[in-house]
């Protein structure tokens, strides 16, 4: 699988990340826990900073990234999707957080969060010091290194351990209903999907959480489902997953709805996708077009892939404008004429060796590949850290030998300097247009 697939499936799946059933909050309410009196051994929790307006997402590396959420006026409780869901242990004195992984702990006096099997090897020594208002003092308490507090980072958006002034944070106890209640993200989103070679096809799955269900949960697409799919129609009552699949064949947006329904418990879940037609797939075999990178328009280093085009020369300040020689970029189009055209950097490294139009003014109108990642560049969409790049045609000597089936190009010399005839109008060999 090339790597523009594999990111645009990455992107595809940022929903699952978000719907893991056991430890994910769907829009659950939780309640703001204001005494240890409040809490009991086993407790769902998540971390809220109220005055920020976030609670903690699941362990990442040494942080707890931030997740918006919705407090009450009163900060009495918050409201949240996508939310970790953390279980906090009474071990003596000590009131322990976990995840799937483990019981959390610290290993050093700045940002050093960490997950152990065990409960008394870095995290027994958390101690809740002390909650007013709301606001908890969580210590971690060591003859190691400095005593830190469980705080959040406002300026780097993420919660760690710190033995500095950060933003206060306070536990959220999950309200557990008595009813019968279907949990699961609200949304999915396929995000772009490329149809290449009359066919776009993206899938995700959809995690279900239950509470006093009695009866399976039915599985239907109430809209959508020319376009969507789901591999079954029904989830035992303890919950379970479905998997949600998009085809499209046309450029469109694409909308629909999933019904879960189990007595008097429903869920609706919005399925939403973009299909795109590309003329490329984006490997060396089927490179993208230069209108392809267009109209992706992405500007992400991730998304990398192989794109063809025509050179025109270098580029000059503006959305791929041809001008002023230099040697680290390059102008390419779907055509000699410039139809299409996108800006490419030149890293310091071979391709800029050996395609650049200072050093080579003969690579003008010869048609190449270069692999990327899809950027802004110059004002539009682009490639950029390009890192490899093939010659489409063998490398001609000449220009004209690429260029017959757009035009009839004619190389001539003018006043001492070699200039290309195309159409009536007079280039220079950096592509500009000579008066």
């Amino acid at each position: 699988m090339n790597e523009l697939k594999i990111y645009i499936m990455r992107k595809m799946f940022l929903m699952v990340a978000l719907a893991i059933s056991s430890v994910m909050s769907w829009g659950a309410k939780y309640t703001l826990v204001t005494s240890t009196d409040d809490l009991s051994s086993g407790d769902k929790i998540v971390v809220g900073c109220s005055k920020k307006s976030v609670v903690a997402g699941a362990l990442d590396g040494t942080k707890l990234p931030s997740v918006a959420a919705t407090f009450a006026e009163d900060k009495s409780y918050v409201t949240v999707t996508g939310a970790y869901e953390y279980t906090i242990t009474q071990i003596g004195s000590y009131w322990v957080l976990s995840n799937d992984n483990g019981y959390i702990g610290c290993t050093s006096n700045k940002n050093s969060l960490t997950t152990n099997g065990s409960a008394d090897k870095y995290s027994s020594n958390w101690v809740i010091e002390s909650i007013t208002s709301g606001d908890v003092k969580y210590l971690c308490k060591s003859n190691s290194y400095k005593n830190t507090w469980l705080q959040y980072n406002s300026s780097a958006k993420y919660f760690s351990n710190y033995d500095s002034n950060q933003t206060a944070i306070q536990f959220y106890k999950k309200v557990v209903s008595e009813d019968p209640v279907i949990e699961c993200v609200e949304e999915i989103n396929f995000g772009l999907v490329l149809v290449h070679d009359g066919v776009g096809v993206a899938e995700d799955q959809l995690d279900v959480d239950v509470q006093n269900l009695t009866e399976a949960i039915s599985v239907s697409l109430t809209s959508g489902s020319d376009n969507f799919t789901i591999d079954a129609t029904s989830i035992p009552s303890t919950g379970g997953s479905v998997k949600v699949g998009f085809l499209a064949d046309a450029n469109g947006t694409y909308t629909g709805t999933l019904l879960l329904q189990s007595g008097s418990a429903s869920a609706t879940v919005t399925l939403t996708a973009e299909a795109l037609v590309v003329n490329g797939a984006g490997t060396q075999e089927e490179p993208l077009t230069c209108g392809d990178v267009i109209a992706m328009n992405f500007n992400d280093a991730n998304a990398k892939g192989w794109v063809m085009g025509y050179i025109l020369g270098s580029a000059a300040t503006g959305p791929a404008v041809a001008g002023t020689a230099n040697n680290t970029s390059l102008i390419l189009a779907d055509n000699a004429e410039g139809l299409n055209k996108i800006a490419v950097a030149l890293p310091d490294n071979a391709v800029r060796a050996d395609l650049n139009v200072v050093e080579h003014p003969e690579n003008i109108g010869k048609r190449v590949k270069v692999y990327g990642s899809l950027e802004k560049y110059f004002g539009g969409p682009g490639v950029k850290s390009t890192s490899q790049y093939e010659w489409v045609d063998g490398n001609p000597e000449a220009i004209e030998d690429v260029l017959e089936s757009t035009l009839v190009p004619q190389k001539i010399l003018r006043e001492g300097q070699v200039v290309i005839l195309r159409n009536g109008v007079i280039y220079d060999m950096t592509g500009k247009e000579v008066r």
